[in-house]
């Protein structure tokens, strides 16, 4: 006979770090939000305590911050994953979206309207999809590429941006989703986190340099670390990049547009 008690989770000890970028974030209320296992997790300094979403089936992999951070979107692992995107000051859910990934979410992104999100798979085809925020319905879905991508990142409701290993495309939301496909050129094609500051997409390559993208083109190359750059975040005036040198650099946003 089943015990007559109830476990309620207390506190979560850790986060998520081996196989997550850009992982964390601060929210309109100064509180911090992050992940581990199948749990959200938001972390009040003021008082020392969390709060917690809980309604996914597996492991968290991926999440986004909305612009005006309060929503967050979170994806799991699983032959049929969901993205659940919530409230993350009152824990509510807002949107459910599901049905078209499979084995799992790698990355999401808003859009600086906060209309829209984007999400790609772990799937062998490393598919790509960009949905309603508000409803979850689908606007566009495609195949990624085969080469792994690692990072998406949104310009507007209806242009992206993928990177990954030998991978760089610029995704337009239409009828259907439509891609073109850049070039490296002299770079090493070895790059992952991805992020847009005004109209350039930045990505961090493997050998610590700071790609800015022009179109499907890399207009300029900066050294930055002595390993690979693995975190991007930028603010309105500033653009700060982490690497596995254990060191950030904080450059200013003004002269990467």
């Amino acid at each position: 006979m089943a015990p007559k008690v109830n476990l309620e989770l207390e506190w979560v000890h850790g986060y998520r770090t081996r196989d997550s970028r850009n992982n964390i974030g601060i929210l309109s209320d100064q509180s911090i939000a992050y992940h581990a296992a199948a749990v959200g997790i938001v972390y009040d300094a003021s008082t020392h305590s969390q709060r917690f979403f809980n309604n996914h089936n597996d492991d968290i992999t991926a999440i986004a911050f909305s612009p005006d951070k309060r929503y967050i979107a979170t994806g799991e692992i699983g032959a049929k994953p969901f993205i659940q995107i919530w409230d993350g000051i009152t824990m509510q859910l807002k949107c459910t979206i599901k049905g078209k990934m499979t084995k799992g979410i790698q990355s999401l992104s808003f859009s600086p309207s906060g209309k829209t999100i984007a999400a790609v798979g772990v799937d062998p085809d490393h598919s790509v999809g960009v949905f309603n925020a508000e409803t979850g319905t689908c606007l566009g879905f495609d195949k990624g590429d085969v080469a792994q991508i690692l990072d998406i990142a949104m310009l507007n409701d209806t242009v992206f941006s993928t990177s990954g290993i030998k991978h760089y495309k610029q995704w337009t939301v239409g009828a259907n989703l439509t891609a073109a496909k850049g070039t490296f050129g002299k770079y090493d094609q070895r790059h992952g986190v991805c992020k847009y500051s005004g109209q350039s997409c930045l990505s961090g390559s493997i050998t610590g340099e700071l790609y800015v993208w022009s179109g499907t083109g890399i207009k300029q190359a900066i050294k930055l670390h002595e390993k690979p750059i693995d975190a991007i975040h930028v603010t309105p005036n500033f653009v700060f990049t982490g690497g596995k040198d254990c060191k950030v650099n904080v450059l200013s946003a003004g002269g990467l547009t």
